[in-house]
């Protein structure tokens, strides 16, 4: 047979859970200190409720009679339990600011986005502007181009006309000249005339001749006349 002493149940060794809760109370205090830092870098707000137990408090929830090992461990107990109050009030604030923070961000994603539609519509309306100005500049030069081609049309005539109008000139000039000079045989014949009349008149006397002379006369006349008519008729042409 074999026999098995049962002594109950495995005792804890006093030391180890005394050790055991004094690292727990560091890393509770460790990560009090890591959610303080992260509120203050975000830039959060501490709640004003927390309730701190400072030394006086924990000693009074101690009760009397106990050794000083176990005032030990309860005094850890109670210091991880303000501290994890604390740690729970931080956490709390942290989501507090972020939904605060995720308001603000949702309100300026609201503005974001009204702003977009109003720049959206700025920007079609001055595309619709750009295309009206676009097709005004295209009319305005195809103008440009009729009037301009209009422009050369009417200079070559200007410089047509002014080249027929130098010509006139030159043949108004000629034919100045040419009446100049039938005005001088005119005046060369009427002399002549004249001439021949006073020495007819000295060597012979009559009728007869009277009327032939009055006949060259006239003749004479005529001619002159319609010289002057035809000059009249070339000036008023080239006129």
């Amino acid at each position: 047979q074999v026999i098995i002493e049962d002594d109950g149940p495995e005792k804890l060794d006093p030391k180890y859970f005394g050790e055991l809760l004094a690292d727990l109370s560091r890393k509770n205090t460790d990560l009090y200190h890591c959610l303080l830092e992260h509120l203050q870098r975000i830039g959060g707000r501490y709640c004003k409720y927390i309730i701190c137990l400072d030394s006086e408090d924990i000693e009074s929830l101690i009760p009397r009679g106990l050794s000083e090992f176990t005032k030990q461990q309860i005094r850890y107990i109670l210091q991880m339990r303000g501290m994890s109050d604390k740690s729970l009030h931080l956490v709390l604030s942290t989501f507090s600011n972020i939904r605060e923070e995720l308001g603000h961000l949702q309100n300026d994603l609201t503005l974001l986005e009204n702003d977009k539609i109003r720049l959206e519509k700025d920007l079609a309306f001055k595309e619709t502007q750009i295309k009206e100005y676009e097709e005004l500049l295209a009319s305005v030069r195809a103008n440009n181009r009729q009037q301009q081609q209009g422009l050369q049309d009417l200079t070559s005539k200007c410089q047509a006309l002014e080249e027929n109008n130098l010509s006139l000139r030159h043949t108004l000039s000629d034919m100045e000249y040419k009446l100049k000079e039938l005005e001088y045989c005119n005046h060369n014949l009427e002399q002549e005339n004249k001439n021949l009349r006073i020495q007819v008149s000295e060597t012979c006397t009559g009728p007869m001749l009277q009327v032939k002379m009055d006949e060259i006369g006239n003749h004479y006349m005529e001619m002159v006349k319609n010289l002057r008519m035809e000059k009249d008729r070339e000036i008023c042409k080239l006129r």
